[in-house]
């Protein structure tokens, strides 16, 4: 390996962060390597968002894939999603890659890999569009008891994306993904037709609840262009400059006073500049209201790791 113990030893001797907090990513990442291949992705965690010891991205790499080697899918998950991210998460950007690993985990039984593959081939993302595909891989997630994905089902009946609407089932899988813990769920299953109503006069047709692929006729992805691309690239140069959460939060408020508008994808791009998921929150929901794509929402929780983070992200932007 080319990080091991002595490393994460010295990591952690440098790090500014509580002693206690320390030493338990460092027991994580001790287990870890003594085969406790469970471990591997909390200690991985620890590397990539920063939340007890320094980030490193090379590091939590090592051991998100140490842990996927181990036949913890859990870890396989997180090697498909810092495939996907921007360059600098710790391996080379490869769409290739994330659905390699992300199918790793489905196969293996861990819902959120199913969740991210049909993701993947609802909006096209290094796949051909295939909405039945992704149908398959939400409906798979869904009976893993993924919240979420249950929603998404949903919105693809109540919204007769490739399938004949059918209102009463997109009440039942609402229920479904309330009952597991989606509080947008619980609100729209009062009313699922008005629910699937809204969501066509704000987006138009094609895309499903929260996650589906925007289309436009024939179910052909549309590009949406934000910013023009040398200003937004200067624009992310200046985000990676200070990655602390305070210079990120305040340079996304004066964008955000200033009028500037952005696309979605640009935006996501602009949250996966921090490390930190809760910095990212703060981005995407400073930053949402000067989108030019409102339907293309989908697209910031996807920039986030966590669940819990997701659900925050939507829950502040009134999603």
């Amino acid at each position: 390996m080319a990080l091991g113990i002595s490393a994460l030893v010295i990591a952690l001797a440098t790090a500014s962060v509580s002693p206690a907090s320390a030493q338990e990513a460092l027991a994580d990442a001790q287990a870890c390597y003594a085969g406790r291949f469970d471990r591997c992705a909390f200690a991985g965690d620890a590397y990539h968002e920063g939340t007890s010891v320094a980030v490193s991205f090379e590091m939590a790499a090592q051991l998100y894939r140490y842990g996927c080697n181990g036949g913890d899918m859990r870890s396989c998950r997180a090697m498909g999603w810092i495939h996907q991210q921007s360059p600098g998460h710790g391996v080379p950007t490869s769409l290739s890659e994330s659905h390699r690993f992300y199918a790793m985990a489905c196969t293996g039984g861990y819902a959120l890999g199913c969740y991210d593959l049909g993701t993947l081939y609802w909006t096209g993302q290094g796949v051909p569009v295939s909405w039945p595909t992704g149908q398959s891989y939400y409906e798979r997630a869904c009976g893993m008891r993924h919240a979420d994905a249950c929603r998404e089902v949903a919105y693809i009946y109540g919204r007769a994306m490739g399938v004949a609407r059918d209102y009463q089932r997109m009440a039942a899988l609402l229920r479904q993904a309330c009952d597991l813990g989606n509080s947008t769920a619980c609100q729209e299953m009062v009313d699922p037709v008005g629910a699937a109503t809204r969501a066509d006069a704000e987006e138009g047709t094609g895309t499903s609840g929260s996650g589906g692929a925007q289309a436009g006729q024939g179910g052909a992805p549309v590009i949406v262009v934000g910013m023009p691309e040398p200003q937004f690239q200067d624009l992310v140069q200046r985000f990676r400059r200070d990655t602390r959460t305070y210079a990120q939060t305040a340079l996304a408020r004066d964008l955000a006073s200033g009028g500037v508008t952005l696309s979605c994808q640009q935006i996501a791009t602009l949250m996966q500049t921090s490390a930190i998921d809760s910095t990212r929150v703060q981005l995407g929901t400073t930053l949402w209201p000067r989108a030019v794509d409102p339907q293309n929402f989908y697209l910031l929780p996807q920039a986030l790791e966590y669940e819990g983070s997701r659900t925050l992200l939507r829950q502040q932007t009134g999603h």
